[in-house]
């Protein structure tokens, strides 16, 4: 026989059907695994989308109203040097920390 002949392999026909039927259980359970994960996408529902938008909403109007009370009291937005929060008021022409009591520098 030539070396490069093509030789036939006797291969015993229930050997290769079990792999076969592996193969058909393993799919079958990759078929029961993403339809397990299809029901687990709640989080990206409708409904999440709904509740994340009317979270938004709120979170828009508590800021708003923190800014509208902020503004009321007195407070100009600016960072007092020494605390580091933004408590600053107007104190005549400079500013002056509500928490800690420093000004601006010019009284």
């Amino acid at each position: 026989m030539p070396a490069n002949a093509a030789r036939k392999l006797d291969a015993d026909v229930s050997e290769i059907t079990a792999f076969r039927r592996d193969y058909e259980e393993r799919q079958a359970e990759l078929a029961e695994e993403i339809a397990i994960d299809a029901v687990d996408t709640e989080l990206f529902s409708d409904k999440a989308a709904a509740d994340a938008a009317s979270a938004k909403a709120d979170a828009k109007s508590v800021a708003a109203d923190r800014r509208a009370q902020a503004l009321a009291q007195g407070y100009t937005g600016n960072m007092c040097g020494e605390c580091q929060n933004f408590t600053m008021v107007r104190n005549g022409t400079c500013e002056k920390c509500n928490t800690c009591g420093a000004t601006s520098g010019c009284s």
